[in-house]
């Protein structure tokens, strides 16, 4: 009978395992948590935000596709070792580069750590939610699965519309213009509120408590 039981709650183990794998992964990355930016950084952040809203403006009139991660609380350690490894400070003329159509590395990420590009040329999950909007491609799907299972920023330029996206807990608002893009990114990296006047687009699942508060809609 003791074996007969040991071998029921083995199966249990793995059936659960396999059942809720996915949320065993994200429970797993979001244990990968570091400490709050020292001040010298957040001092920095803002010349980085600079260099990222300009790099995105100037792609975006060009219709270049760009996808740029912005590391957080959780570590994106993992994503940056099968880049390739970058370690530059963050400026609009290496971002224009790494994105350009010619260059091999322009399909992938550029994951930005400690105020740094720390790799380009990133392979990064997909989200796997069914209703995402059919008319997103492979950038912004990437944008949304890594927002999924991390609480980093994506920043997308569709090279189809030139629209310029922010993606956040599986949740992707379209913002106006460079001044946009920089406002909402300062805002979200101080944990403020963006603007109710946000656009959201390609909503891929149920709007949480803190995605209103991030991403406050029409009807909220």
């Amino acid at each position: 009978l003791k074996w007969l039981m040991d071998k029921f709650y083995s199966s249990i183990i793995i059936i659960i395992v396999i059942l809720f794998q996915e949320d065993i992964r994200r429970m797993l990355s979001r244990m990968g948590k570091k400490t709050v930016f020292p001040t010298q950084e957040q001092v920095s952040s803002k010349q980085m935000l600079d260099e990222i809203a300009r790099a995105c403006a100037a792609l975006s009139s060009k219709k270049i596709g760009a996808l740029i991660i912005i590391e957080r609380n959780i570590l994106l350690t993992r994503y940056v070792d099968v880049g390739i490894i970058i370690d530059a400070k963050v400026s609009k003329e290496l971002l224009l580069a790494i994105f350009h159509p010619t260059a091999p590395i322009h399909d992938g990420a550029i994951v930005i750590q400690q105020g740094r590009i720390a790799a380009a040329g990133c392979f990064l999950p997909l989200t796997r939610d069914e209703d995402v909007d059919p008319n997103f491609g492979t950038r912004h799907r990437a944008a949304i699965g890594i927002s999924e299972e991390t609480d980093a920023i994506s920043v997308v330029v569709s090279e189809e519309t030139s629209a310029i996206s922010i993606a956040v807990d599986g949740i992707v608002v379209r913002k106006t213009d460079a001044k946009d893009l920089r406002k909402s990114l300062t805002q979200l990296l101080s944990a403020e509120t963006v603007d109710a006047g946000d656009t959201v687009v390609g909503t891929v699942k149920k709007v949480s408590w803190l995605d209103r508060v991030l991403f406050r809609t029409k009807g909220d």
